[in-house]
This record gives C-alpha cells, sequence and structure tokens, in this order.
C-alpha cells in the first residue's frame, strides 16, 4: 500500500500538516515530521497560505516554531519574519534572534538525520553529528528581504504598531533602514513618522 504524502493537499484545501496547524495538533505534526516525506514549507493551501501560516494565524504559535525549526524556509512570496509580524506574533522573533540550524539538515556520523533517529534521546547520540548544508538561520536571513508586496519584516511591524517587535530588528547590525516600500519610504523615514525615532536615529 503506497504511503500517503503529508505534505499533499486533500480535497485541493489542506495538506495533513496544514490541518494540523489549524487544529493546534503539535503531537501528530511530529509524527508526520518523523515520518519518510520530507516537509515542504511551500506547499500552500487552498487560500494561499503556508502550513506555518496557518499554525501562527490559528494560535497554535508551538506548531510554527516546530516547522520553523524543521526546515529550511522555501517560499520565494514572504519569510518566516514577515509572517510572525503579519500575525503578531514575537515567539518566531526570539527563536530566530537566537539562531538555528534546521533539525531535517542535520545529521548523525551514520547519515541518520536528527529527526528521525530513535536515538536522538540518547545523549550519546549528539557527539558525532554534522550539519549537511551548513544552512544557521536566524534574524539576519530575513532581515532584509522583501516580501511580494515589497516590504521588508520592519516595514510590517511599523505599520502595525509592533515597537516591541521592531525594537529586537533595529538593534541588530545587519539591518538596512534605507530599504524602501512600494511608496518609495525608507525603514527611518516610516518609523519617524511613527514618532518612534529621536534625532540621533535611535527607537524612543
Amino acid at each position: 500500500m503506497p504511503k500517503l504524502d503529508p505534505n499533499e493537499l486533500y480535497g485541493n484545501e489542506h495538506s495533513a500538516f496544514q490541518l494540523a496547524c489549524i487544529d493546534g495538533k503539535k503531537e501528530l505534526l511530529e509524527i508526520m515530521l518523523a515520518g519518510h516525506f520530507k516537509f515542504k514549507h511551500s506547499v500552500m493551501s487552498s487560500t494561499n497560505k503556508t502550513a506555518l501560516e496557518l499554525a501562527l494565524e490559528y494560535g497554535h504559535t508551538d506548531c510554527a516554531l516546530l516547522l520553523l525549526k524543521n526546515s529550511a524556509w522555501d517560499v520565494t512570496e514572504t519569510t518566516p519574519l514577515h509572517l510572525a509580524i503579519k500575525h503578531r506574533k514575537i515567539e518566531p522573533l526570539q527563536v530566530l534572534e537566537i539562531g538555528f540550524f534546521p533539525a531535517s539538515e542535520i545529521y548523525h556520523s551514520d547519515e541518520k538525520s536528527i529527526e528521525n533517529s530513535e536515538e536522538a534521546d540518547n545523549d550519546d547520540f549528539y557527539e558525532n553529528l554534522t550539519v549537511s548544508s551548513g544552512n544557521f538561520i536566524n534574524l539576519s536571513t530575513y532581515i532584509n528581504q522583501k516580501d511580494s508586496s515589497g516590504k521588508v519584516p520592519a516595514h510590517i511591524a511599523i505599520e502595525l504598531g509592533e515597537k516591541e517587535m521592531l525594537k529586537l530588528l533595529w538593534q541588530r547590525p545587519e539591518i538596512d533602514k534605507a530599504q524602501t516600500n512600494t511608496e518609495e519610504k525608507t525603514v527611518m523615514q516610516a518609523a519617524k513618522a511613527k514618532g518612534w525615532v529621536n534625532w540621533r536615529g535611535n527607537l524612543k
């Protein structure tokens, strides 16, 4: 009997991964992530949303973080940083601030992925880990990327009045405050228009 791919849309609406995110079924997500098929962020629902966004939208941040830390992002229209700010969830920003290697890209010396290994609970297992691509993910990965609407994450934080989220971005040395949106307004100009920036260019 062929195995069912949890990335596949059923009824042309949602994948099994997406349904688990909508319902907040973290344990089910963990089972599927440990299965035969590799999770793909790029699979979109009938409403053009990723599983990660659906988890954020329905308030299941734990599910979103699980997916975020499992697989490298493969969507071009947006980033996890954009989505976290859009849905006003600061936890993904805090995880990205620290950074991580996606679990699906960390392998033991015997070529077992850490996410699929039954030995991953054994402390000795972690002595011979390697990273397949060196793809370390943190805030700098996405901080200056524009989404399909031409906005960097900071623009969205400013538009939504999310000053605490903006602070996490503003303090990063790699942030480009000269990035413009479709209205040709830079991040710095947008923040100043909100009254959030002092004469030195620092957030108040």
